[in-house]
């Protein structure tokens, strides 16, 4: 695979994950629909991300680069699943964490991560649903999505040997 080709794929994946960036402060914003913590997480995931694939644009193929978007990829994929596990599994009798800065300036990073990655309540009930498909599900697909095109650019970008 050429190098060109390799900067399309690389700039697909960043476009896939500025769109993901729009639509969430769209819900936020002006369809007022606050995001739970893992959302803001999510967040905080992509727009590393978007920062991995923006460097990768301008240099050339870099092992590090990889490295560093597929722990980025995978640690998304596994936030998205439980994110969903959460859903279909809350605590009718739980109560709602306070706002993220309060929990990082009371608790500490390690300690609000894990009240957030264990607070069912707040991803509980999403308003919106385009096509059917809640917000955890979505935020499934956009990783599924830029997996298959991260392997693909890792696969293709190994020299193959010719045929004799």
């Amino acid at each position: 695979m050429d190098m060109f080709s390799y900067k399309k794929i690389t700039l697909t994946q960043f476009v896939l994950a500025f769109f993901a960036m729009i639509v969430s402060f769209y819900m936020e914003i002006i369809l007022k629909i606050d995001p739970c913590h893992i959302c803001i997480a999510q967040r905080f995931i992509i727009t590393l991300l978007m920062a991995v694939f923006l460097i990768e644009l301008f240099l050339s193929y870099s092992k590090t680069l990889n490295i560093c978007s597929s722990i980025l990829l995978l640690l998304g994929l596994m936030l998205s699943v439980h994110h969903i596990h959460l859903m279909k599994h809350f605590d009718p009798d739980g109560q709602c964490l306070p706002n993220f800065s309060y929990l990082l300036s009371t608790f500490g990073v390690w300690e609000a991560f894990s009240m957030i990655l264990n607070d069912p309540v707040s991803c509980s009930h999403i308003p919106f649903k385009p096509f059917g498909i809640n917000t955890p599900v979505w935020i499934l697909i956009f990783y599924l999505m830029e997996i298959v095109l991260w392997i693909t650019k890792i696969v293709s970008s190994y020299k193959r040997s010719k045929p004799i």
